[in-house]
């Protein structure tokens, strides 16, 4: 999946590189503002999960219908840079203005918010395979790590 500075998240077939054999997304998803940053595709649950510029985080499902709660409008309503990452019921996604939420999936709200410093971008959020951490990238240089939450409501 792919989004546009004209909000439309897109299917894209990775065998292809056409929009053709995606049949449920012949029709790209409208979102309310630009999206800046990559899609993070839970094929499991066949979600796509991303945000945009206006501070929203969607989780649209495989029928292109919304998961319930979502999109969800961030506090701050500042541009959501970085790629989703859902792991352990929580989306842990960053923001233009230094916050990184988590976001618990099946409650459909914030569970907790870092602040890195007003303006700092969070440009990447990762999870560190051999412990458990997040990672979390910035554009002053910086890597930061956290511990793993639990989900809050499993």
């Amino acid at each position: 999946h792919a989004g546009d500075e004209g909000g439309m998240m897109h299917g894209i077939s990775a065998m292809s590189g056409t929009f053709a054999e995606l049949t449920d997304w012949a029709v790209p998803y409208a979102a309310s503002g630009a999206i800046s940053a990559g899609a993070y595709t839970d094929y499991s649950s066949n979600t796509v999960f991303f945000g945009d510029a206006t501070g929203r985080v969607y989780a649209v499902l495989e029928d292109k219908t919304d998961m319930a709660g979502f999109p969800l409008l961030m506090a701050d309503a500042s541009v959501i840079n970085s790629v989703p990452l859902p792991t352990g019921g929580l989306i842990y996604i960053g923001n233009n203005n230094g916050k990184l939420f988590l976001i618990d999936e099946s409650a459909a709200s914030v569970y907790r918010t870092y602040n890195f410093g007003t303006g700092v971008k969070i440009s990447s959020v990762a999870k560190d395979p051999d412990t458990s951490r997040i990672l979390i990238g910035t554009d002053t240089g910086k890597v930061y790590y956290i511990a793993q939450d639990s989900d809050p409501t499993p």
